[in-house]
């Protein structure tokens, strides 16, 4: 192998015998420092976070069935932005947890990456899901187990959840506080 190179470098030679002179390299000014990135406040982490997790299963650890692990999944959501969340699988102890924790606000209006908690009742089924936008909803697939938008408008989660309207004082969306 040296051999090879060797008589290729004297080919070279031999093709281009004229001295390549040494050139002097100015430096570059550095680059200009990028500024830092932006800090983000916990509403806008849980919003990547369930981005992120869309099409995925978010609570791999199956606690209780995928066919009804809804809270399971938005309390690992939750649990990723504070990790002393506990992580509950029953809508009305979410529902609960929800409305004591100081770190969340409940709140009427619709909005990316609230949280909106349909608790079980003696009449309906309860069910939890993530304000992707202002209108679509994000949440556990019961068939799959994994976290989808299976919510496009408001009224369908309403419709389907046959619960009360936003604006009943027992909805239960509640969103990240600014800061920790």
């Amino acid at each position: 192998m040296k051999k090879l190179l060797n008589l290729w470098v004297k080919l070279l030679t031999i093709l281009f015998p004229k001295k390549i002179e040494k050139v002097d390299y100015v430096p570059l000014d550095p680059l200009p420092e990028l500024p830092p990135e932006p800090r983000l406040t916990n509403e806008e982490k849980f919003v990547k976070l369930c981005i992120e997790g869309l099409g995925t299963d978010v609570s791999p650890d199956d606690i209780v069935k995928d066919e009804v692990g809804c809270a399971e999944s938005i309390s690992n959501l939750i649990k990723k932005i504070f990790p002393d969340f506990p992580i509950l699988v029953s809508t009305r102890d979410l529902h609960n947890r929800l409305s004591l924790d100081s770190r969340f606000q409940a709140t009427l209006d619709r909005g990316k990456g609230r949280i909106v908690v349909s608790p079980r009742t003696t009449n309906t089924f309860g069910h939890t899901g993530v304000f992707m936008d202002d209108d679509s909803i994000a949440s556990n697939d019961s068939n799959s187990g994994k976290f989808v938008i299976n919510y496009l408008e408001y009224r369908d989660w309403e419709t389907d959840r046959k619960s009360t309207r936003l604006n009943s004082s027992h909805s239960a969306k509640s969103r990240m506080p600014s800061s920790a």
